[in-house]
């Protein structure tokens, strides 16, 4: 079918395809689309894809535009094989309000910045993960590690565990250094310290610390003091004070001016006091260093080994 020139202006097919040479102009009240969405599968349009939109613009004109830009029916998103993604991929993602300020969740520094995933609670903060592996809030809130759901919390730096939170238990798989100033302190009831060869320094009643080991060596030129006027050192059933084979002084009330008094065997017990028992090497035992000093020996007492007076 044509008009006054001889080239064909509309032409309708067997199969009922209808194609027109110039633009449709409809006088009546509306024009009747198919049920279903209309996209560039229902109207074709040479070189669009499914990015595009068509759009009513002034003019009452039907118009394929990029989704977005034209007028109603717009959209700022885009589906791909089942996932949905903002339009232009420099936008940062904001839920709730339109300011990151407002927003419950969100995206951020998508163009530029470290990205960072952040949930909002309002005035009273944030939660926010950051690409380079940093958990943090804002506002000075607490940050909390699990739940009443939540199992144990492993701390894995390079894949190896070092640390395990399991209820209100702490254990670590490596060295422990403390590099404050306050030293380390046991707050609970009972805070003990329990070695994997069942030796243990416990701290049950306060002012006592007991030593659960069958030796205690002390190294390095060790000292001991007290300031206390009374110390018992051993008060157990059965003690044993031994100091190593190489020479070795041991110094009770030594040094000062002060009067004092070293009492051994002094229980109501039938006590036996060895003193230079058991040397292959002949012993010095030394009582007295003044002539005024005074040595009292009461009850029976023997004397071997051709002593002088």
């Amino acid at each position: 079918m044509s008009g006054s020139s001889p080239t064909s202006k509309f032409s309708v097919t067997d199969a009922g395809n209808v194609t027109l040479a110039g633009d449709l102009t409809v006088s009546g009240a509306s024009v009747v689309l198919p049920a279903n969405s209309i996209g560039p599968d229902e109207i074709l349009s040479t070189g669009q894809t499914d990015e595009y939109c068509l759009t009513y613009e002034t003019g009452d004109i039907l118009e394929w535009q990029t989704c977005g830009a034209g007028g109603g029916g717009s959209s700022n998103w885009r589906s791909n094989l089942g996932t949905l993604s903002p339009l232009n991929d420099t936008w940062d993602l904001l839920v709730g309000a339109n300011a990151t300020s407002s927003a419950k969740a969100g995206f951020l520094n998508i163009n530029s910045g470290t990205p960072t995933a952040t949930v909002s609670a309002g005035a009273a903060g944030a939660s926010t993960l950051t690409a380079t592996g940093i958990l943090g809030t804002t506002a000075m809130q607490s940050l909390t590690l699990g739940n009443a759901t939540t199992g144990n919390v492993v701390l894995s730096p390079g894949g190896v565990t070092a640390l395990t939170a399991i209820g209100t238990n702490l254990t670590g798989a490596g060295n422990l250094t403390i590099a404050g100033t306050t030293g380390l302190t046991f707050s609970g009831t009972g805070g003990d310290i329990t070695f994997t060869n069942l030796e243990k320094i416990d701290n049950d009643t306060d002012g006592t610390l007991n030593l659960s080991t069958t030796t205690l060596k002390l190294t390095g030129g060790t000292t001991l003091v007290s300031d206390q006027a009374t110390v018992v050192a051993f008060d157990t059933t059965t003690t044993s004070l031994s100091m190593g084979s190489a020479a070795t002084t041991l110094n009770l009330a030594a040094g000062g001016a002060l009067t004092r008094a070293i009492n051994i065997g002094t229980g109501t017990g039938a006590d036996t006091i060895n003193i230079g028992t058991g040397a292959t090497l002949a012993d010095d035992i030394n009582l007295g260093g003044l002539s005024t000093s005074h040595v009292d020996i009461t009850g029976i007492t023997n004397f071997a080994g051709g002593t002088t007076y």
